[in-house]
């Protein structure tokens, strides 16, 4: 009975040992049933690293000193040594865990955030994480949040695009869900690097608007809807021009008067931007002018 028992025993502790493994910890808390982010970040701490990897940070750091890593070439962060010491506690350890990771953004599952008058929910219907990466950032065994000394990560884009740092909070539904909030969190752009500045750790990444291209026909084609619109506003005013013209002579009247007035600065409008459109036309694409300028 032993000999079919020792290989079951086996093969068991062999399923647990694996568990605890740091580089299964996300796909164990993804099958399970409560908040994957929450196991994430409870199991992640006790985690056993079985192989080093520069894009997984788990070391014990001095809080007394600033820690600045990079898990990536293209992710970094600056955490205070006040942080360190909320994340210690009351224990009286001298040096704290700080771990941190990129995960692929595909594992959150952004849901419609709740209403608020003051709500500060990153709200933007096309909106993308950065490269499709969230930067994890955890240290110690409580929770760090309303630091005065604020945490600084930085994600380097090679594209100048509009984004906004944002962090993973949990809906309340208990289902894995959440949404992407700019609570706590400063962004600054730089030319190759988006700098965010926060006052907890959590789920960070970069949310960008997608740069909208019109290709070359589809552009020819607007510029003549521009042009044969802009024509057709012309004509029309002048007829309306025409008429008011000879309703003043017959009948001189304010009302007339005033309506001819407008008449005449819509012509000058649309006269003005129908010749602007041609000056433009006939410049080099990479060409500046005087008038691109002014307009």
């Amino acid at each position: 009975m032993w000999i079919f028992l020792f290989p079951l025993a086996l093969a068991w502790l062999s399923t647990t040992r694996a568990s605890e493994y740091c580089e299964n910890v996300l796909n164990v808390c993804q099958g399970g049933d409560i908040s994957w982010t929450k196991c994430y970040e409870d199991r992640i701490a006790s985690c056993v690293v079985k192989r080093r990897s520069s894009s997984f940070i788990y070391r014990r750091v001095n809080w007394t000193y600033e820690e600045e890593q990079s898990p990536t070439a293209d992710h970094r962060f600056l955490i205070s040594s006040s942080a360190l010491l909320t994340s210690r506690g009351a224990v009286s350890e001298s040096e704290v865990l700080l771990v941190a990771t990129v995960i692929h953004s595909t594992y959150f599952k952004p849901d419609p955030p709740p209403r608020s008058r003051h709500s500060t929910v990153h709200r933007p219907s096309q909106s993308t994480v950065l490269g499709g990466s969230v930067l994890a950032v955890r240290a110690g065994n409580y929770p760090v949040s309303d630091l005065s000394q604020a945490i600084k990560l930085g994600f380097k884009h090679d594209k100048q695009v509009d984004g906004a740092c944002v962090f993973w909070a949990e809906s309340q539904l208990e289902n894995g869900t959440g949404y992407w909030s700019t609570e706590g969190c400063d962004t600054n752009r730089t030319e190759s690097e988006f700098i965010c500045t926060c006052n907890h750790l959590s789920f960070f990444a970069v949310l960008v608007n997608p740069v909208l291209t019109v290709d070359e026909r589809h552009a020819v084609n607007l510029t003549y809807i521009t042009y044969i619109g802009s024509a057709l506003s012309i004509f029309f005013v002048v007829i309306s021009l025409i008429i008011y013209i000879r309703l003043q002579r017959r009948r001189p009247e304010k009302a007339v008067g005033l309506h001819l007035q407008l008449t005449g600065a819509l012509l000058c409008l649309h006269l003005s931007f129908l010749l602007c459109c041609f000056w433009v036309w006939h410049l080099n694409e990479e060409e500046e002018d005087w008038v691109c300028r002014g307009l």
